[in-house]
């Protein structure tokens, strides 16, 4: 997944901040999956586990302001690049209820069930320090902050079988049509995925208080993060961009002009068609 928090053809042009987030999740441990009987009869499973993602980020941040307006080191052009790569064991959960109708990547099943991984929020990085500027100020440093991702939701629908049976398997994306609710009190597996996931986009990243490697830096803290940063969706795209994005198709391959010295490509990979599998 890649982006650009600059894309405005005012100020911002002055300044860029582009970003890449590349991921690798492996299952840890096999997920034991529970029926659960929810008031009014309803069924649905719950399993709770742990995978690994490992990955890296690089951070992009490009000053190319009016010559001799700063100081050294920006004096008209600057840029910073950090290299981060990390490795964790994250919470994760999978989640499965009924739907009376799911539109997948290829039509429409109805009724389906709908299976969900959740995979909790993770630090990238303890201490990251950047700049950044307009074009009418000097950059100004920031930091230290903690980075770190929002975790993702991905889901696929099926049709309503026992679960080691289910088939005609579809891909819902990183954007599932419905929040899974499940459980004695009927709650999701982490509350507050859902409007960070919406905000941010799966895996986008944001700034918390510096963080001490080994001691504070805890996966699956479930909070809800209001401030934007290096998201993976909503960084400036066209309405359509946006809608395809948070397609079930999962995979985007774009660009877009904002003004004509100014090109963004959107990147979006990954999801379809890994299905997990029920013994």
């Amino acid at each position: 997944m890649t982006g650009t928090s600059s894309v405005d053809c005012g100020q911002g042009f002055c300044f860029r901040r582009s970003y890449t987030i590349e991921l690798t999740i492996t299952k840890d441990l096999p997920f034991v999956v529970t029926k659960t009987t929810l008031s009014g009869g309803e069924c649905c499973y719950r399993g709770n586990g742990y995978v690994t993602v490992a990955g890296q980020v690089t951070i992009v941040e490009a000053y190319d302001g009016i010559p001799s307006l700063c100081p050294p080191p920006f004096n008209a052009l600057y840029n910073q690049t950090n290299v981060y790569t990390f490795e964790w064991q994250v919470c994760a959960c999978i989640t499965v209820n009924c739907d009376t109708k799911i539109d997948h990547c290829a039509g429409v099943t109805s009724p389906a069930l709908q299976h969900t991984l959740e995979i909790g929020d993770f630090v990238i990085w303890c201490s990251h320090e950047g700049w950044e500027g307009d074009c009418d100020t000097c950059p100004v440093y920031y930091g230290p902050f903690e980075i770190r991702s929002v975790g993702a939701r991905f889901a696929w629908s099926s049709d309503v079988k026992c679960l080691n049976a289910v088939g005609d398997k579809q891909c819902l994306g990183w954007h599932p049509p419905t929040e899974q609710l499940c459980g004695a009190e009927a709650t999701e597996c982490y509350t507050a995925l859902q409007d960070n996931v919406s905000l941010h986009g799966p895996f986008g990243m944001v700034l918390r208080p510096e963080c001490s490697a080994g001691r504070d830096d805890d996966p699956c803290i479930d909070l809800y993060y209001p401030n934007k940063w290096c998201s993976t969706i909503g960084f400036g795209e066209p309405a359509p961009i946006t809608v395809q994005l948070r397609s079930p198709c999962a995979n985007v391959d774009t660009d877009y002009n904002p003004c004509n010295t100014i090109n963004v490509a959107v990147r979006q990979q990954g999801g379809c068609p890994q299905f997990w599998t029920y013994s």
